[in-house]
């Protein structure tokens, strides 16, 4: 999709992160998604660059 700049996977500690770097209208936003060794959704968060706030979108 051309509003993604990026998708990367790592490893923390013992979670797996997704974090996507995407155009939302004019922001800029980082979506990151963690989850554990059994692949459940731990929690995620979305961080947007333009005004550095932190937006907890599931725990």
């Amino acid at each position: 999709m051309d509003n993604y700049e990026y998708v990367n996977y790592r490893k923390e500690k013992e979670l797996v992160v997704c974090e996507m770097k995407v155009k939302v209208g004019k922001d800029t936003v980082i979506f990151a998604y963690y989850f554990n060794e059994d692949n459940h959704l731990q929690f995620a968060d979305a961080s947007n660059l333009n005004d550095d706030s932190v937006m907890v979108i599931f725990d």
